[in-house]
């Protein structure tokens, strides 16, 4: 018999969180005494004011907006998954089975495995369910993760699904830090679900964009302390060649190898909007070292423009050639690449406080932006924790100067003394910033205005820090 219910996994807010009757629900008793219910401290609203949660509305049982087939009568085929899956699960056990939400690419339906009422109920549960958790290699706690159903995009999603789940594979089986596992997939529609679908283990937590309004200044620099040192072992994963995580680890696995696809040139999100352009197929990357690469992505990128009779480029992708000889010359490029996250920001980072003064960083999910770059790209500072308001994603400008508040400075002070010598080299110096902003208009091209805005900026802030470059002399590629 399964026991299925409709709940929140972290709880949602059922009115405007700054509504005086706002309430908060959760279907898990609190584990500690220092939860989100306790006040909030002047740092943590500080911390909320830079950082507004986003407000979570209740769903009916109804049809979603992507049109998704009702709860109600999905968690049953939810329920028969799990016993083609788990064809060992006594007759007895429990299933609880949630709709964990839906974004604008995946439903996500969460699933516990519960022990059996008899079990629960026996004078010997807790012995039981010890010898049961040694007995269990896989965890208890899982979700599924669905492309959704618009068949015009499915063929797309699928595409993304797949290239995740290889993502997942490889990252998993080479990282310590919790990171979500792939425990099974199908790509087709021969299953119950009559759909593809990924099952992974859902890994404890909570979101620290969310927990971050209600964290002390002491917990905030555990938290900081912890992702410093998560970066740098992310970061220790290397390869030969830059790109993206290729789809083929899933048909050549290798515990020593990884198959990385080639940064395309054009991108995907550009071939999409102008398919009239000339495409590049998907091809593995070669073994570069990080100059050669730079060199390279910079001629691909000029050879393609000019295919297409674009040519107002061609001295700044000159200028942008030099900048990277000049990193190289001074010792800024190594000669390996190394894994990024790409998007390791509070909202992919899953926490719980664990006393009134730390927290355990739980988990690192969405690593679908993951891919190979020069060490300077891995060694991005989580310099969101202490530049509050004055942060961006792409831009760190101000990240290399003293925050304005004092939990700030703190904080901050906490990276640099936890960080390596190298890490925080790469990380607070001019050269690490601008050598990150040199990537990304590598990683995008310039065929847009405000893309080459931002080289025309970047050969500028280059041009101020080191003038007897004189990149202005460089007019072609």
């Amino acid at each position: 018999m399964c026991a299925l219910k409709l709940v929140p996994p972290e709880g949602l807010y059922k009115q405007s969180p700054w509504s005086s009757e706002a309430s908060l629900s959760t279907i898990t008793a609190v584990e500690n005494t220092y939860s989100t219910l306790s006040p909030l401290t002047h740092a943590a609203k500080e911390r909320e004011l830079r950082n507004p949660l986003d407000i979570v509305w209740a769903k009916t049982d109804e049809l979603d907006d992507n049109g998704q087939e009702p709860f109600s009568t999905f968690k049953y085929k939810i329920n028969q998954l799990v016993v083609e899956l788990f064809p060992s699960l006594e007759a007895s056990a429990q299933l609880m089975i949630e709709e964990v939400g839906s974004g604008a690419f995946n439903r996500v339906i969460g699933v516990s495995i519960l022990p059996s009422k008899k079990h629960r109920d026996s004078a010997l549960s807790f012995a039981y369910s010890f010898y049961k958790l040694l007995r269990t290699s896989t965890p208890q706690d899982y979700v599924v993760r669905l492309p959704l159903d618009g068949r015009d995009q499915l063929s797309g999603l699928i595409s993304d699904m797949t290239r995740d789940v290889a993502i997942l594979q490889v990252v998993s089986s080479r990282l310590t830090i919790p990171v979500p596992k792939v425990i099974s997939y199908e790509l087709n529609e021969n299953n119950a679900l009559q759909r593809p679908y990924v099952l992974q283990n859902r890994l404890r937590g909570q979101s620290l964009r969310i927990l971050m309004r209600t964290l002390n200044t002491q917990q905030m620099v555990s938290a900081v302390e912890q992702i410093t040192k998560i970066i740098e072992k992310i970061a220790a994963v290397t390869a030969p060649a830059a790109g993206f995580i290729s789809i083929q680890n899933l048909e050549f696995p290798s515990a020593s190898h990884i198959h990385i696809r080639q940064y395309p040139v054009p991108t995907d999100q550009l071939a999409a909007r102008f398919p009239g352009f000339n495409q590049v197929d998907e091809q593995l990357a070669s073994p570069q070292t990080p100059f050669e690469y730079l060199v390279d992505h910079c001629q691909r990128w000029h050879r393609y423009e000019e295919s297409i009779d674009h040519h107002e480029n061609k001295a700044l992708w000159t200028q942008l050639v030099a900048i990277g000889r000049s990193l190289s010359r001074r010792g800024w490029l190594g000669d390996r690449f190394h894994l990024v996250h790409d998007d390791l920001y509070p909202r992919n980072i899953l926490a719980i406080v664990t006393s009134p003064t730390t927290v355990e960083v739980t988990g690192i999910v969405d690593w679908d932006m993951s891919f190979f770059a020069p060490k300077f790209v891995a060694f991005r500072p989580p310099y969101w924790a202490w530049m509050g308001s004055h942060s961006s994603e792409r831009d760190e400008d101000n990240a290399i100067e003293e925050p304005e508040y004092e939990e700030g400075i703190l904080l901050k002070n906490t990276f640099k003394l936890v960080a390596s010598e190298e890490f925080v080299g790469f990380a607070l110096s001019p050269e690490g910033v601008l050598a990150r902003k040199l990537f990304y208009i590598l990683e995008g091209g310039m065929l847009t205005k405000g893309r080459r805005i931002l080289a025309t900026e970047l050969v500028r802030q280059w041009d101020y820090l080191y003038p007897t470059d004189k990149l202005c002399q460089f007019n072609a590629v």
